[in-house]
């Protein structure tokens, strides 16, 4: 539900709508109780949000999210698949409608196939849901040269991560080295144990005591 809010997000030009998956109670009475705020926030300018979205049209028209595309309006969207196929995404949208698609596991146990699928899972739900619904197209393209960033992010440090050493991009130990030249360090879970043993290609050796 958080991604697919996320989406829409560019879907409305840069104006976040928190999604709720209640958007009211009410008593025997009639009073009403609860009620979710769906009062619009601009999070991201308009000009930034059409980039967005122009790049992930081509997501669609020619990339991974081609099977999502409808025969009559511009749908934009991203395919997402995570490490041994566990999950398998499409979130896409159209100026009115945004929909996310996940094929897994609710055990987190590997599935197969590839994120295509819930891509095409998307298109057959939403050739239905759009049966009816006027045909928008997305803002135009602004023009890209001599924009000025709006984007103000600074970098967030995990709470429960630590740095520490990290084995090589293969899995292999890094080798052990007396003399070590400075070493990458990367975020770590607390709980990570630095290596005793070290790989040196084809045998392992003790480090010196």
């Amino acid at each position: 539900l958080e991604l697919t809010n996320a989406y829409g997000t560019l879907a409305a030009q840069g104006n976040f709508i928190e999604a709720h998956g209640i958007s009211r109670v009410v008593n025997q009475r009639g009073d009403v109780i609860y009620q979710a705020d769906f009062k619009p926030k601009q999070v991201l300018d308009r000009d930034s949000a059409a980039i967005t979205t122009w790049m992930l049209e081509g997501v669609v028209q020619g990339g991974t999210g081609g099977p999502a595309a409808l025969s009559d309006r511009s749908v934009a969207g991203k395919t997402g698949t995570s490490e041994k196929v566990r999950d398998l995404w499409f979130i896409g949208y159209i100026p009115q409608v945004v929909t996310g698609v996940w094929l897994g596991n609710d055990d987190n146990y590997p599935t197969a196939g590839s994120s295509g699928t819930a891509a095409y899972n998307w298109r057959d739900f939403m050739s239905q849901a759009v049966k009816g619904m006027p045909v928008e197209e997305f803002p135009k393209l602004p023009k890209l040269e001599g924009r000025k960033g709006s984007i103000k992010a600074k970098p967030v440090q995990p709470n429960e991560i630590i740095r520490g050493m990290i084995v090589n991009d293969d899995g292999a130990i890094v080798p052990y080295n007396p003399n070590p030249e400075p070493r990458r360090r990367e975020w770590q879970d607390p709980g990570y144990q630095e290596p005793t043993n070290y790989q040196e290609q084809t045998h392992y050796q003790e480090p010196p005591q």
